[in-house]
């Protein structure tokens, strides 16, 4: 699988990234593991999730991707320094109240909130990407500056498919 350095401080990065979105709603457990497995053994490192994932996005269902892809992750004892996740923290929409109470900011305390939960949810460390879902220029803004004062390791923001970093 042909591989490439998304950000100086990750691991290289297989071209192809699993996506999440359909874990633990339309596609069950079971089949979901398989899948991980079949993408790991063919040269896949690079993983997508959100906190609001699966989708349709249900108070009863959130977070069910990543469980799957922590539980994955754990055993298959992935290798942590070769396992980069990408995962998206929802921003102020309006409409997902069950994520952290539907925030009305996405501000340093939402965001290390979002992070602390996708440990808590994964247990599992790895190479970690934040993406910002429902995002504006304040946000942004926000975000840059909580990140110079983290120990992040890479950020950006997505749009229209392509990832701008900046920091």
């Amino acid at each position: 699988m042909p591989t490439f350095h998304l950000a100086p401080d990750l691991p290289p990065v297989s071209r192809l990234c699993f996506g999440t979105m359909t874990m633990g709603e339309q596609s069950g457990a079971p089949g979901s593991l398989r899948l991980l497995d079949a993408a790991f053994d063919a040269g896949v490192n690079f993983f997508d999730s959100a906190e609001m994932y699966p989708v349709p996005q249900r108070s009863e269902t959130h977070g069910r991707s990543e469980e799957l892809l922590g539980r994955w992750l754990r055993a298959r004892r992935a290798p942590r320094d070769q396992v980069v996740v990408a995962t998206k923290v929802a921003g102020p929409s309006g409409q997902m109240t069950w994520i952290r109470g539907g925030p009305t900011s996405l501000d340093s305390h939402n965001i290390t909130e979002a992070i602390d939960g996708r440990w808590l949810t994964t247990r599992h460390f790895c190479a970690f990407l934040l993406q910002i879902s429902f995002c504006s220029p304040l946000i942004l803004v926000s975000l840059v500056l909580w990140s110079l004062m983290s120990s992040s390791i890479f950020c950006g923001f997505s749009l229209v498919g392509k990832l701008v970093p900046f920091c």
